[in-house]
């Protein structure tokens, strides 16, 4: 999925500098999003 959002960030963004900017932008989203979504499953309670 983050593959796919980046190559619509590429294709909408002509600025070189500013696509890269936002993929790493996106990178660094997903990333805090799994490390919360860990967070949240080891403070979960086992189903």
């Amino acid at each position: 999925m983050a593959g796919e959002l980046a190559t619509d960030l590429a294709r909408d963004e002509p600025d070189p500098a500013a696509s890269a900017a936002a993929r790493v932008l996106l990178a660094a989203r997903v990333t805090a999003l799994r490390a919360e979504a860990a967070a949240l499953a080891a403070v979960s309670p086992a189903a």
